[in-house]
């Protein structure tokens, strides 16, 4: 009898606990599909106050709620195409300029993508990022010459292990520029696959390839007939940066 009633209580115990653990499992469910960045925010507190204590699958860079501040395209290799629609074929102006940049940009050649510029992401949810960048070059004297960037992007990182990974990022890139009186813009969508360095707790270094292309641009050449006028500039090149995130 003893045995019956012994086998009847550790089985009604098994049935609450088990339907307690389901609960509890389904509320944490349903707390995610409510909310997704809310419980990825907590998640990332969570590991936070356990002063980041890394597991062999947890992520080094890239935590929800980890914000990114990036001195980006800080040195590299830039090939930038150029050609400005006349209406005439056979006028149309077209150049390619190489460049190699370490910090400059280039003398007063500002027309490029490739300088150096500040940039800040926040990362929505494990991975999933969300940034905008600027950057101004300018130069005096006799040829005068400015130039003015911004952009906004999503990422995503995919890490590897602790150290090394990928952080892809895409987005639209505005840039108005003005030279010895030619002046113009262009809107461009932009593409950046750099590989992750972890180097510390706090900072990574980034290399890749970037490709920058124009979907609409106007230029205003300055010394000629014509008006505004079609223009389009894209950009391939490599290139590499410094971040420190939190």
């Amino acid at each position: 009898m003893y045995v019956t009633r012994f086998i009847a209580c550790s089985a009604a115990c098994a049935v609450l606990c088990s339907s307690t653990f389901a609960l509890a499992d389904d509320e944490s469910e349903a707390e995610q599909r409510e909310d997704p960045f809310a419980y990825e925010r907590t998640k990332a507190a969570e590991r936070k106050a356990r002063g980041r204590e890394l597991g062999p699958s947890d992520l080094a860079f890239g935590w929800a709620s980890d914000t990114v501040i990036s001195a980006e395209r800080v040195f590299g290799y830039a090939r930038t195409g150029r050609r400005i629609d006349l209406a005439q074929p056979a006028s149309d102006l077209k150049e390619t300029v190489d460049r190699v940049h370490l910090l400059l940009n280039g003398g007063n050649d500002v027309r490029s993508f490739s300088a150096p510029r500040i940039a800040f992401d926040h990362f929505l949810t494990d991975g999933l990022s969300l940034g905008a960048l600027v950057g101004y070059s300018s130069a005096g004297g006799d040829e005068h010459a400015l130039a003015f960037l911004a952009s906004v992007r999503l990422g995503y990182a995919f890490m590897f292990g602790k150290v090394v990974g990928l952080w892809p990022r895409l987005g639209p890139t505005y840039q108005y520029f003005k030279v010895n009186g030619t002046k113009g813009y262009v809107l461009a969508g932009s593409f950046e696959l750099p590989l992750v360095f972890v180097t510390s707790n706090h900072s990574i270094i980034t290399f890749g390839p970037t490709l920058d292309a124009t979907f609409y641009g106007q230029i205003n050449p300055a010394g000629r007939a014509i008006k505004w006028r079609p223009y389009n500039q894209d950009e391939l090149g490599v290139s590499a940066g410094v971040s420190l995130f939190f």
